[in-house]
C-alpha cells in the first residue's frame, strides 16, 4: 500500500479550494509577503493556501496558519471559508498523527459543504477522510466514503477522480481479502487513466495491481505490472518513482529466494537512485541492496554497500532508513563474529530509535543486543537490555491500546451521528 501513499502528494494539488485557486501558483515567499498586504476574506484565502505550501516543511507553522484562517472564517460567518478551514485543520492533524482530531474536523467540513451543496469540495474532503480510515484499518468505513465518491465522479463525468477512487476501492477490497473484486477495480482504474492520459493515476493503479498479484504468488504478473509503471516514468524522464518500484521487484525475487535476480534488479535500482542524487532514494536502495547480500551470506559485501556513504543519518532526511542501516551493519559484524563492532552499531541504532520514541525499532535493537551480549559473555549487560526490553514492550502495548481506543471513539462518533 505504500506505493499508493507515495504518490498522494502528487495528487493533492488537484484539491485546492475554489477560493484559493488564484494563489496556487504563488511561492511561499510571495504568499507571506501578500499576507502583510491583505485583509478580510483575501487574508483567509492566503492563509489557507499557505497551509498547503508549508505543511511538508513546517507542520507547526501550517497548523498556526490553519488555526488563524479558521478564526477569521468564523468571524466572517462564511460557511464556505469555515469548511475550507476545517479541511486544512483536518489535513494538518492527520500529518501530525492526530487522527481523531483530523476526523472531527473533516466531518465538520463535509457537513458544511453538504449544507451548501458544494459537492466538489465535499468530494475532496472525503478522499482524505477515506485515506485516514484505511490507515486505521477501518476498511468498511473507507469503502462507504469512496463508493460515495465513485458515484459522484461518475455523475459529473470526472474521469480523473473516478480512476483515483477506483484504485482506492481496489486497495480496500484487497485488504478485505476479496481479490477478484480488487482486480476488477484496478483494471477499471488503469483503463480510465489511459482514456485521459493520466500517467500518475495509471502508475498507481498498475503498481497496486502488481502488489495484489504478488500477494497471490503470481510473481511474473506482478513484475509485468511494475515494469509497465516503470516504463511510464522512463518515457517522461521522471526518474524519482523508479528506484522504489525496482526495489519492490527485487523484494519479490528475494521472497521467492531468487537471489541472483534480486541482486541484478537491486543494482539497477541503486544505479538509478545514484543518477538522481536523492539522499533518501540512495539510502533506501542501499539498505535493500545490502540486505540481499546479507541473505546470500556475503556480510562483507553487504557492509561495503552500507558504508559507502556513512553520513546517512536521521538529520539527513532518511528517516527510519538511518536506523535500518545501523542495524544491518551491526548484524553483519555480529555474523562475522566481530561482536565489539556489531554491538557498537546496534547500540547506535537503539539510541536512534529511542530518541524518536520508536518502540518497535527499540525492541528490535534490544533483542539483537541481548543475544550479542550473551554471546560475548557479558551477562550483566544482557540483563540490563532485557529489563529495557520489558519497558519497551509495555510502551508498545500502550501504543496499541491507544490506537484501539481511537478506533472505538471513531466508531462511537459515527454511530452517534447516524
Amino acid at each position: 500500500m505504500k506505493i499508493l501513499y507515495f504518490f498522494l502528494g502528487l495528487l493533492i494539488c488537484s484539491t485546492a479550494s475554489v477560493h484559493a485557486q488564484i494563489y496556487r501558483n504563488n511561492t511561499t515567499e510571495e504568499l507571506t509577503e501578500r499576507l502583510e498586504e491583505v485583509a478580510g476574506s483575501d487574508r483567509i484565502e492566503v492563509l489557507q493556501e499557505l497551509v498547503w505550501k508549508v505543511r511538508h516543511t513546517d507542520i507547526d507553522l501550517a497548523k498556526e496558519y490553519a488555526n488563524e484562517a479558521f478564526d477569521f472564517s468564523k468571524a466572517y460567518a462564511n460557511d464556505s471559508l469555515i469548511a475550507e478551514s476545517h479541511y486544512r485543520l483536518g489535513a494538518v492533524a492527520n500529518m501530525n498523527g492526530e487522527l481523531l482530531e483530523a476526523i472531527t474536523n473533516l466531518d465538520k467540513s463535509i457537513d458544511l459543504f453538504q449544507g451548501q451543496e458544494f459537492f466538489s469540495r465535499e468530494y475532496a474532503v472525503k478522499n482524505l477522510l477515506g485515506a485516514i480510515y484505511i490507515e486505521l484499518g477501518q476498511f468498511d468505513l473507507a469503502g462507504e466514503v469512496f463508493f460515495a465518491n465513485l458515484e459522484y465522479s461518475r455523475n459529473v463525468g470526472d474521469t480523473k477522480g473516478e480512476a483515483t477512487v477506483l484504485t482506492r476501492l481496489g486497495v480496500i477490497q484487497q485488504e478485505l481479502g476479496d481479490y477478484r473484486v480488487a482486480k476488477r477495480f484496478f483494471h477499471e482504474a488503469i483503463e480510465k487513466s489511459r482514456e485521459i492520459d493520466d500517467w500518475v493515476a495509471e502508475s498507481i493503479a498498475l503498481s497496486e495491481a502488481g502488489l495484489l498479484e504478488r500477494k497471490e504468488g503470481n510473481i511474473d504478473k506482478a513484475v509485468s505490472y511494475y515494469e509497465k509503471a516503470i516504463a511510464i516514468f522512463e518515457e517522461r524522464n521522471i526518474l524519482h518513482g523508479i528506484p522504489m518500484l525496482l526495489s519492490d521487484i527485487a523484494d519479490m525475487y528475494q521472497d521467492e529466494e531468487q537471489l541472483d535476480s534480486a541482486l541484478v534488479i537491486s543494482e539497477r535500482s541503486l544505479a538509478v537512485a545514484d543518477s538522481i542524487g536523492s539522499t533518501l532514494l540512495i539510502a533506501d536502495a542501499q539498505v535493500r541492496h545490502a540486505n540481499i547480500y546479507r541473505w546470500l551470506g556475503d556480510y562483507n559485501a553487504s557492509n561495503e554497500v552500507l558504508e559507502r556513504d556513512s553520513n546517512f543519518s536521521e538529520d539527513k532526511g532518511v528517516g527510519s532508513l538511518g536506523f535500518d542501516r545501523l542495524m544491518l551493519i551491526g548484524q553483519n559484524y555480529i555474523s562475522l563474529n566481530d561482536l565489539g563492532k556489531g554491538i557498537e552499531f546496534v547500540e547506535q541504532a537503539y539510541e536512534t530509535a529511542k530518541a524518536n520514541d520508536n518502540w518497535e525499532f527499540s525492541a528490535r535493537a534490544l533483542s539483537i543486543l541481548i543475544d550479542a551480549e550473551t554471546k560475548a559473555g557479558r551477562l550483566t549487560k544482557a540483563m540490563d537490555h532485557q529489563s529495557a526490553l520489558m519497558v519497551v514492550k509495555d510502551s508498545l502495548l500502550n501504543e496499541e491500546s491507544a490506537r484501539k481506543l481511537i478506533e472505538l471513539e471513531v466508531r462511537y462518533r459515527l454511530s452517534e451521528k447516524e
